[in-house]
Formats: C-alpha cells, sequence, structure tokens
C-alpha cells in the first residue's frame, strides 16, 4: 500500500515539475506576424509590418520597449541582419537567431524583455548546468 501511494505521489510532482517546465505546454513558441502584430497592439505597441526582399520585418514601439523580429526566405542573410541588429540597438534584452528550424523556419528577433513578453514569445531555455 506504502508503494502505491509513494508511486502516485511520485508521478503527481513530476507532473508538477514538467508543467512548469513548459508554461503552456508549448515549450518555445514564435507566433507568427499576424498574432504577433494583434498581442502588441493590443498592448498598445505601434506596429509596422512590411515585406522585404529577404522575408517579412515587423518593427514594434512603446515609448523605451521595442521589438524587430524577421521572418526570412532562407538563412543567407541570416548572420549578416544578427550583426546590423546588435549595431542598431544600444538596449537589447534578448536576441536570438534560429535557421532552418522545422517549426519555425528562419527567424531572428532582438528585443527588451517587456517586448518580447508583450509579443507572444515563449522561449524555454534549458539550463544544461556546464
Amino acid at each position: 500500500m506504502k508503494s502505491k501511494v509513494l508511486l502516485v505521489m511520485t508521478v503527481v510532482i513530476m507532473a508538477v515539475m514538467f508543467a512548469g517546465c513548459y508554461n503552456d505546454g508549448r515549450g518555445t513558441y514564435y507566433p507568427d506576424s499576424t498574432e504577433m502584430v494583434k498581442n502588441l497592439r493590443d498592448k498598445g505597441y505601434e506596429v509596422t509590418v512590411e515585406e522585404v526582399e529577404e522575408g517579412r520585418h515587423l518593427d514594434a514601439q512603446k515609448g523605451d520597449e521595442f521589438i524587430e523580429f524577421y521572418w526570412m526566405k532562407d538563412e543567407t542573410y541570416c548572420d549578416k541582419l544578427t550583426d546590423d541588429l546588435k549595431e542598431r540597438h544600444e538596449k537589447i534584452d534578448k536576441l536570438s537567431s534560429t535557421t532552418k528550424s522545422p517549426d519555425f523556419g528562419n527567424i531572428i528577433f532582438c528585443s527588451t524583455k517587456k517586448a518580447m513578453d508583450a509579443s507572444g514569445i515563449q522561449i524555454i531555455e534549458v539550463n544544461t548546468g556546464a
């Protein structure tokens, strides 16, 4: 009987731990441009989206808070664009470049923490202890 109770308690504890690690269960999540525009406008950001040769570019501002996000057609310009974003912005809380992702394709963004949260981006980082 004790072993069954212990097993049930272990399963419950593990379920709570996993739920906490994955917030809403999606893991890392980047909204598409339509969802991101809605999220940011709902939080009072001025948002522009434009089609550029390399893909789609979103720029949102609210006071000192900002996010620039690119959905790239391919990875050709990702490194250069990442360097350009570093030069263009002084206050960056998050700068990320992901290429060839089966879920998100080629994306690059830089942002303040508040703008990233407002956009709906959810990044689960795994600490490997290294």
